[in-house]
């Protein structure tokens, strides 16, 4: 017990070849953006932003799942410079010592990543969602429902950045 299929070794991988699918992918604040949904898409929509550098996949499935199952049609998306989303590589990568004496020069700003949320909800026109964040994606600044067109209806996030 404990280990995946060391009670039964032929269940251990799945015969045959894997399947992979596309996950929906967008255009949206001058990057492509994977995301996937959940839910019925007549029910209230619900964005959840992940940390920066963060994957759709860090919102776990069954979280997902059970937000669907209450009622809401679930969104989530590949941060840039994430998952499946457009990598920022032009820009070289971070130099954390130069941001730390005050010269960060970023490849993108917080305010990108609100642009980025809010390019996921014109892309699927949605008008307003509720908002989800965590780590990063809690942060006020990074917010959607923060900008003066106040896309998010109502907002839930930590920020622990």
């Amino acid at each position: 017990m404990g280990r995946m299929g060391a009670e039964d070794p032929s269940r251990a991988f799945p015969a045959g070849p894997i399947r992979m699918e596309r996950m929906p992918r967008l255009h949206a604040n001058g990057i492509d953006i994977e995301y996937e949904t959940m839910g019925d898409p007549g029910d209230p929509p619900m964005l959840l932003i992940m940390g920066l550098g963060a994957q759709l996949i860090s919102w776990d499935d069954g979280f997902c799942a059970a937000l669907a199952d209450r009622g809401f049609h679930v969104i989530r998306y590949d941060n840039r410079d994430a998952g499946l989303s457009t990598k920022m590589e032009a820009a070289g990568p971070a130099d954390i010592i130069a941001a730390y004496s005050g010269d960060p020069r970023p490849a993108y700003s917080l305010e990108d990543l609100a642009d980025d949320a809010v390019g996921v909800l014109d892309g699927l026109r949605i008008g307003a969602a509720h908002i989800v964040g965590a780590s990063m994606g809690g942060r006020r600044d990074a917010d959607p429902a923060a900008r003066p067109d106040a896309r998010g209806t109502h907002r839930a996030g930590r920020d622990r950045a």
